[in-house]
């Protein structure tokens, strides 16, 4: 088997069939599903036992556990050489899979293949994903989640990790599998459709866990952030308001206030200048 789609839910009831349907219907063939649900209590259960007689699909049912442990239990049962996450609630285009596997094939440096992006639900639109380039990938996550990957480079990180269970976790992942060397790959075309739920996880992030996961970020990958040029003024912005409005991590923002000032001695003065106003 060259590809598992997995497909995680956790009471996605109303829209798993569509999604499972959106994974069925890929042109391109030589790939399985495995289904994994994390202790649902709605109709979840009914909708993927539906499919138990399908040579195709596979499926785990678990005791809620949450998204990350969720996550690194189905790669690790995962039969493919290539993994492709989906969510419960979204859906793929029948090419998704035809598009993006040749890829991977065809450059053994590429470690992370995905398509431009569709939002529906309760707002429709395209997904303007713009061109990915490392800098915008440590500012901001580029990559969705429903990208494909190699099961061999994800066994060389450390998985998805508990310090983003309130979110982020993909980006935590895609910045692991850049440090292995590998290039990434955006399809132009629209072939995975994203739906916008007004409970959706990252949506309800407060504007203080949203900094504290980017200083996790920051914190698990600084030899990507040191391998490019990176004004460092705006990050340390950041970390001084995570030092005001959470004491637990003052103690670890000044423990690493010497790393960054390594950094700053291969940047211009006026950036030093910078970011010594900002430390006083």
């Amino acid at each position: 088997m060259k590809v598992t789609i997995i497909i995680t839910s956790y009471n996605k009831g109303p829209f798993l069939r569509a999604a499972i349907e959106s994974a069925l219907n890929q042109k391109y063939k030589d790939f399985g599903i495995l289904i994994i649900d994390d202790g649902s209590i709605d109709e979840s259960k009914d909708v993927i036992e539906s499919y138990q007689k399908n040579p195709l699909v596979e499926i785990h049912c678990q005791e809620n556990k949450g998204v990350v442990e969720t996550r690194n239990k189905a790669i690790s049962l995962a039969k493919g050489e290539y993994v492709l996450q989906l969510d419960g609630d979204d859906k793929l285009g029948d090419n998704f899979l035809s598009l993006t596997v040749p890829i991977l094939e065809n450059d053994k440096n590429v470690g992370i293949v995905y398509c431009n992006t569709s939002f529906f639900g309760s707002k429709n639109g395209f997904w303007d994903l713009g061109e990915f380039t490392l800098e915008k990938q440590l500012r901001s996550n580029q990559i969705v989640i429903t990208a494909l990957f190699r099961k061999s480079d994800f066994l060389k990180t450390e998985g998805y990790s508990h310090d983003f269970d309130k979110g982020y976790e993909d980006w935590d992942l895609w910045m692991s599998i850049l440090e292995l060397k590998r290039t990434v790959v955006k399809i132009e075309s629209v072939q995975f459709y994203y739906r916008i739920l007004s409970g959706s996880r990252n949506i309800g992030i407060s504007a203080k866990i949203e900094r504290e996961l980017k200083y996790n970020i920051w914190k698990n990958h600084q030899s990507l952030y040191d391998s490019i040029d990176l004004n460092p003024v705006n990050l340390l912005w950041d970390l001084e308001k995570l030092k005001l409005e959470n004491k637990e991590l003052s103690v670890k923002v000044n423990s690493i206030d010497f790393k960054f000032g390594r950094w700053a001695l291969s940047i211009p003065r006026f950036f030093i200048r910078g970011w010594r106003l900002l430390r006083d």
